[in-house]
């Protein structure tokens, strides 16, 4: 008998045998052994099905259908696959293979594209789990050891499941019901639509803003040994912390300018040493994050790239949410350091191996089994690139191995020197701040954090001390201009996304949710991709801008869909069910009742007919040349916003909707040929030619006139035909 192990790549299942069973004979759809068969799922083999599967009927879109909420999820092989799909069930029934092996990736979504076969296939034999964090070959022969029944991860399947069948329910229903209100295709999603939420509500932020010009005081102050050093004018509060540093008019300001040179005493002289801690290990969403910011990297690229870094055994899983490590993997870390040796940062490497103790100082911040959940945090394996990488994917792993042997750096060390002065007669307290690097540290491994408020000083504070008198030489009066908050990057998307659930105000959802977000790890650089290509919002260089269709949509959904809170709430009800606190039904009524009310909220809502739901400007306005723009009842004119110009071109005209080309001839030409369908009140179907005249359409009846004028065609003169003998004509 043998035993069949699939894994969710060709790569990894050409892995694993290499190191279960080497010298494997390969097919085209497995590798075979005397005991033993790998083969591999490609990724998903098998897609819910669209509506129309459960009723032929929801072909077309109608309100009186939704919601639509199967019994039961059916499943439907992808075209593309369904032959590599069929072997795979095929090889799962075969008579002398007695178990199965799940190696698909360790994780929700390799748990699901497992479970869609063995379903599909009807597979009633054993099952273990291999879970991988790496593919090296010892971690390869230490998973295998320690397999476990299929049925320890049952939660997390029905997690996955659920999570699939939640993103359905909503994405269908709201999809079509929305749609349909509004005549326009739309896509609405259980997480996409509130993460859209997050870019709109920003670009509001930005748009609403009205610049203030501020100004701030600065003084040259002047010891008696002729040393002088510049202060800022700040306003204390009673725990001596920084109330205001800024004034709001030039007269103000001016109030604060006294005649000099004038009498000041140092109030305090204060040194201090500031310690910056190493960055945690990383999760997915800070490499992507960085990456974002460092080379512009899009969230799908990096996970593309470190996907195929840990196919080729270089990194750990890169789909993680943790941040730490196990006390079982510590163990491992020399060997890690060690194998860095051979690469360009032999130098750090050898220097965190002596500093191996620093990381065993460090305690619960790096190793801590209670915040590992289904992977530990991104790190190097033993297995170093032999050749040449692609450029991100060298980019990426030079990047996690500097996070990593920050690990084992001691903290940066930074002298901070505050001085208070203040005017003797008036009371004003004027700040001098000097900070500057002491000891690098752990950022020998990164440039110094580019943070306005941990920047090192320019100036030199000369050495003073408390209660000496020092006098005022100099005022300067900066004037600054506040400025609007910043469009998200993808980099700061993905951690606000990842923060979703700590924005809750009710404290008792606060700290239940304090690691609920939007979407998860594995899933955030396609939601954002999805936005992208459904024209909800476009890249601006490192920006991701909404479109105007994308802020339409934010105002036509109703609130409990566009709920940053709500879509994190329900991945914190997925993890529950993923750790067994929460019912499997329990959930899935929930997403029942939701759907449900999404669909009935849609229906009553009203619907706003001036609605832009497309932006591309497809025509110029015809009364002022501005582009058109497309809503829910045909095209207006982008100035209408600023009531400059009031075109507007309905597309159904007396009952009868217009086609794409009839619209596009009227809109260029100004004229339409003779259009059959028109209703007149009383019901009466008639015909005539649209004329397009100082941005007003009319109907014209003289058909020579609605269609153009037929030239006759001149009639060729008769070829001479020779009749052959015994042919008719």
């Amino acid at each position: 008998m043998k035993t069949l192990v699939i894994a969710e790549k060709p790569s990894v299942a050409r892995d694993l045998a290499h190191v279960l069973r080497p010298g494997t004979r390969k097919s085209p759809d497995r590798l075979e052994a005397e005991d033993m068969v790998f083969t591999w799922a490609l990724g998903h083999l098998l897609s819910l099905e669209d509506a129309e599967g459960y009723d032929p009927r929801y072909r077309v879109w109608r309100l009186e259908d939704l919601p639509i909420i199967p019994a039961e999820m059916k499943y439907r092989a992808l075209k593309a696959t369904t032959g590599h799909l069929k072997a795979v069930a095929a090889l799962m029934k075969r008579a002398d293979i007695d178990v199965v092996v799940n190696a698909c990736d360790a994780g929700r979504e390799g748990e699901l594209i497992f479970r869609e076969i063995s379903r599909f296939a009807g597979l009633r034999k054993p099952v273990q789990r291999l879970w991988l964090s790496e593919t090296t070959p010892e971690a390869i022969k230490r998973a295998y050891a320690a397999m476990l029944p299929q049925a320890h991860y049952d939660n997390l399947a029905a997690a996955a499941f659920l999570r699939q069948e939640a993103d359905w329910l909503v994405g269908i229903n709201a999809s079509r019901v929305f749609s349909v209100r509004h005549k326009q295709r739309l896509s609405v999603g259980r997480v996409q639509t509130p993460t859209l939420a997050l870019l709109v509500a920003r670009e509001k932020e930005i748009e609403n803003f009205t610049p203030q010009t501020f100004y701030q005081l600065h003084a040259t102050f002047e010891t008696t040994k002729q040393a002088q050093y510049r202060g800022m004018w700040v306003l204390l509060n009673d725990q001596g912390e920084v109330a205001q540093d800024r004034f709001q008019t030039r007269e103000e300001v001016a109030q604060h300018q006294y005649p000099l040179p004038r009498q000041a005493v140092v109030r305090q002289a204060q040194k201090s040493t500031e310690r910056e801690l190493p960055p945690l290990l990383p999760n997915l969403s800070d490499i992507q994050r960085e990456a974002n910011r460092l080379w512009g990297l899009t969230a799908a690229k990096t996970l593309a790239a470190l996907q195929g870094l840990y196919e080729k055994g270089y990194i750990s899983y890169p789909r993680t949410e943790s941040r730490h490590l196990t006390k079982s993997l510590a163990g491992s870390l020399g060997s890690r350091l060690k194998a860095l040796e051979a690469t360009d940062l032999a130098p750090q490497a050898q220097q965190a191996l002596q500093n191996l103790e620093q990381f065993r100082h460090y305690g619960k911040r790096y190793v801590d089994d209670a915040k590992v959940t289904d992977h530990h945090a991104m790190i190097v394996t033993t297995k170093v690139p032999a050749g040449r990488l692609g450029s991100s994917e060298e980019s990426l792993y030079r990047l996690i191995a500097r996070h990593f042997l920050a690990a084992f750096f001691p903290p940066a060390l930074f002298s901070v020197y505050t001085v208070l002065s203040e005017d003797v007669e008036r009371g004003d307290m004027f700040r001098s701040t000097q900070r500057q690097r002491q000891e690098e540290g752990f950022q020998v491994l990164f440039p110094p954090a580019q943070d306005p408020n941990k920047k090192e000083s320019t100036d030199q504070l000369p050495s003073l001390h408390e209660g000496e008198r020092v006098t005022i030489v100099q005022y300067d009066v900066h004037e600054g201009v506040t400025k609007p908050p910043v469009r998200y990057t993808e980099a700061a998307l993905l951690g606000a996304m990842e923060r979703a659930g700590k924005k809750i105000d009710d404290p008792a959802l606060k700290d239940a949710m304090k690691t609920a977000g939007l979407g998860t790890a594995a899933t955030r650089a396609a939601i954002i991709e999805r936005l992208i290509t459904v024209g909800y919002v476009k890249r601006e260089k490192k920006q991701l801008v909404p479109t105007d269709k994308g802020k339409t949509l934010v105002t036509l959904v109703p609130d409990l869909l566009t709920q940053v809170t709500l879509t994190a709430q329900w991945e914190d009800g997925l993890r529950a069910v993923e750790e067994g606190r929460a019912a499997v039904q329990e959930f899935r009524q929930a997403i029942h009742g939701f759907t449900r009310d999404v669909v009935e909220q849609a229906r009553s809502a009203p619907v706003n007919e001036f609605a832009v739901l497309d932006e591309e400007a497809l025509y110029p306005c015809p009364l002022c040349a501005s582009p058109l723009q497309k809503f829910s009842k045909g095209y207006r004119c982008t100035k209408q916003k600023d009531t400059q110009c009031a075109f507007i071109l309905w597309t159904t005209i007396a009952s009868k909707t217009l086609t794409p080309r009839q619209v596009q001839t009227l809109l260029t030409k100004g004229r339409t040929g003779t259009i059959r369908g028109f209703k007149s009140k009383a019901g009466k179907s008639f015909q005539a030619a649209l004329v397009l005249e100082n941005g007003t359409v009319r109907f014209d009846f003289d058909q020579e006139s609605a269609t153009a004028k037929k030239v006759p065609r001149k009639r060729k003169a008769p070829s001479t035909v020779t009749k052959k003998a015994g042919t008719k004509r």
